[in-house]
C-alpha cells in the first residue's frame, strides 16, 4: 500500500482514499464509463431487492451527459461484470452489486446511499441485497434465513416477512 495524493495503490489497483466519488475509482475506464457505473449502482441500491435488470441498465445509458449506445452500455456492464464491480445472475438476469464493490466501495455506498443502505440485523453488516422483515428489520439472505430458524425455534412463529 502505497499512499500518492488521494489514491492509494494497492498492487495494480488504483482506489480513491477519501471516497468521494466513484470517478476517481479506476484510471483503466472513460469517464463516460464512470458516470454510468454511478447511475447502475444507484439504480441497483435504490431497488428495494438490491437488483436491476438488464433492461433498465441498458435504457439508464440514455441519461448519462454524453450518451452511450446500448452497445457501449452492453460492453461497459460485462466490463463491471468481468472486473467484479458487478455481479450478473444469468438465471434471473438481472444485476448486483459485486464482491469488489461491497469490499472497496463500502464506505461509498453507506454514505451515498445511506437513506436505503443499513446494517444486517443479524450480523451488523451493510445490507445491499436482502430481506426487510415485518418490523422493517434488514436481513441478507441467508441471514434472514437464520433469523426465521430461530425465530421458529423460539416457538415465536417466524415473524413472517415482506420483501
Amino acid at each position: 500500500e502505497i499512499a500518492r495524493g488521494r489514491l492509494l495503490l494497492y498492487s495494480n489497483l488504483q482506489v480513491n482514499a477519501v471516497e468521494d466519488s466513484v470517478s476517481k475509482l479506476s484510471p483503466s475506464y472513460e469517464p463516460k464509463r464512470l458516470t454510468y457505473f454511478s447511475k447502475v449502482l444507484g439504480s441497483i441500491v435504490r431497488d428495494g431487492e438490491g437488483v436491476a435488470s438488464s433492461m433498465d441498465l441498458l435504457n439508464a445509458s440514455k441519461n448519462v451527459e454524453s450518451k452511450m449506445t446500448q452497445t457501449d452500455a452492453k460492453e461497459a456492464l460485462d466490463k463491471f461484470v468481468e472486473d467484479r464491480w458487478l455481479y450478473f445472475d444469468k438465471d434471473e438476469g438481472d444485476y448486483s452489486v459485486g464482491i469488489r464493490s461491497l469490499i472497496e466501495l463500502k464506505m461509498y455506498l453507506k454514505t451515498t446511499f445511506s437513506d436505503v443502505i443499513t446494517d444486517c440485523h443479524m450480523c451488523r453488516d451493510m445490507v445491499v441485497k436482502g430481506k426487510t422483515n415485518s418490523q422493517g428489520q434488514r436481513f441478507h439472505l441467508h441471514c434472514y434465513q437464520r433469523f426465521l430458524d430461530r425465530s421458529a425455534g423460539a416457538g415465536t412463529g417466524g415473524q413472517a416477512g415482506r420483501k
